[in-house]
């Protein structure tokens, strides 16, 4: 048997509310500007990144490119940006816009160059992909 919640239960943050039969508890007050541009960047990447596994390159496109004109709008960490540009390369590559892909992985190996604890592995990745098609 299910116990029931009331709204009185909810912390103050919250409010109940219901989706179908079930009760839901959500804020109550809106997340902070920052907060939101965030979790948008994010989302936009975890998407591209599903499409591009999902060998749904062209789809990938317009997620990738937003996230990373949103991380560049925005301090952030360079490694962060590094991984959108290091995805949309690897879009463009395979829609067949090779000298973007080739922009976007430079940019990548330079933000992953400069970011705080510079993560060796993913840089490698890039090097290792840029090998692979430099002209």
């Amino acid at each position: 048997m299910r116990q029931s919640s009331s709204a009185g239960d909810a912390p103050p943050r919250y409010r109940e509310t219901r989706r179908g039969d079930d009760p839901l508890l959500v804020p109550r007050v809106p997340y902070a500007a920052a907060e939101r541009k965030v979790n948008r960047r994010e989302s936009r990447d975890g998407i591209g990144r599903a499409l591009v596994s999902s060998k749904r390159y062209a789809e990938a496109l317009p997620f990738l490119g937003r996230a990373l004109t949103i991380r560049r709008a925005h301090p952030a960490d360079p490694a962060l940006r590094a991984e959108a540009a290091f995805l949309l390369a690897q879009a463009h590559w395979e829609t067949r816009d090779q000298g973007e892909a080739l922009r976007q992985a430079e940019a990548a190996r330079a933000d992953y160059s400069t970011s705080e604890g510079y993560r060796r592995r993913e840089a490698a990745d890039v090097e290792a992909w840029l090998a692979g098609r430099s002209p």
